[in-house]
């Protein structure tokens, strides 16, 4: 569900060198799902650059040519991917008619990005199994959780604008949309797609939409 979360400490961090041709960028974007095939098949602490230049077809220093760092690269990665999914969801919201249709459209088409590429949903928890022994995996995931924990406070303050107050505090409708996401995302990995998951998928769009519709 990722930009702007102003209680991490991670910046932007634009590449060292900007891809200055078509070629140039079709390399990035080689390198960068490089990165999640070989964490999502070795883990982060195994996925060195040699790795990800072996699998993006290029070679190690060309890697660094565009990112500094094996950190620098990985932060660029999870940036991006929030980023996007940040927008996705507000622009979800601001097109629905209403916001308990706006937060459904939202969670619906975070949950169908995410888990068509399961690529990303095995890297995603690789990182997260590794991230208590490294302070740099902690910071990354502090600024996943805290960018979705943004939006939906965005989310509920547009719903007030429409004179719509949600039962619960921000802080903890917000928290419980993030923790029930994940969670169901984390029977994804384990399962995969069953029927019965597409209906608790189902029963907590629909919940969550509840919080948003008028009284």
């Amino acid at each position: 569900m990722t930009n702007g979360a102003a209680t991490s400490g991670i910046g932007p961090g634009p590449a060292r060198a900007a891809a200055p041709t078509e070629k140039g960028a079709r390399q990035v974007e080689a390198i960068l799902d490089a990165t999640v095939q070989s964490i999502a098949s070795r883990g982060y602490a195994a996925t060195s650059l040699a790795r990800i230049a072996e699998e993006a077809g290029t070679t190690k220093r060309m890697v660094l040519y565009y990112f500094e760092s094996r950190e620098h690269l990985f932060s660029e990665l999870v940036l991006r991917i929030v980023g996007q999914m940040v927008a996705q969801s507000r622009a979800d919201f601001d097109a629905a008619a209403d916001p308990a249709e706006g937060v459904r459209v939202s969670l619906r088409h975070a949950w169908e990005r995410v888990t068509g590429d399961p690529v990303l949903v095995r890297a995603y928890f690789a990182v997260l199994g590794e991230a208590g022994a490294d302070p740099v995996l902690r910071e990354l995931l502090d600024h996943v959780r805290a960018a979705n924990l943004e939006v939906v406070a965005l989310h509920i303050e547009r719903a007030k604008e429409r004179g719509i107050e949600p039962p619960l505090a921000p802080e903890i409708l917000s928290l419980l949309m993030f923790a029930g996401f994940r969670g169901l995302l984390l029977e994804f990995y384990d399962r995969g797609q069953t029927p019965e998951l597409e209906q608790a998928v189902a029963l907590f769009e629909q919940t969550v939409g509840a919080a948003f519709a008028p009284r």
